[in-house]
């Protein structure tokens, strides 16, 4: 007699792969756009720093705008600016291109540059900044070791 093997069990390795295989893809574009979107939209690497030491708090994002909103004001950073022929630092943009210019640090550079990590402590300070958050900052600049 001949007897049929009923199996009531289902193949669930085929829909456990393409649902595998979907999950991945999803995940490898999502990080695929992060990358891209962050590289594509960050001005310049203090920004970058920023958004590296970021926690998702409104008083992280207030205390930056701080920052940005003390920079056309501070006395060092708009004489430094000036000696390059330029006007007062508006915004992050601007603060890395007059930290990396070689004509200010002709002279003194160590000066200078001890004069500006100095600055920019305390106007991460001023601008509401925990401590924690200003030395990921200080060392994301490239300030502190």
């Amino acid at each position: 007699m001949y007897f049929e093997k009923n199996n009531n069990k289902k193949n669930h390795k085929i829909p456990f792969s393409i649902t595998l295989a979907t999950i991945l893809l999803v995940a490898s574009v999502a990080i695929s756009i992060s990358v891209i979107t962050k590289d594509a939209f960050a001005a310049d690497p203090i920004t970058n720093c920023f958004i590296a030491n970021a926690i998702g708090n409104p008083s992280y994002f207030q205390a930056e705008q701080n920052f940005i909103n003390l920079l056309p004001k501070d006395k060092l950073f708009t004489k430094l600016s000036a000696q390059v022929g330029n006007g007062p630092i508006q915004n992050n943009a601007e603060l890395y291109a007059l930290l990396t210019n070689p004509n200010i640090n002709h002279q003194n550079k160590d000066s200078n540059r001890g004069d500006m990590e100095f600055e920019i402590a305390n106007l991460l300070a001023a601008a509401g900044f925990a401590q924690l958050q200003q030395n990921g900052i200080n060392e994301c600049i490239g300030f502190t070791d």
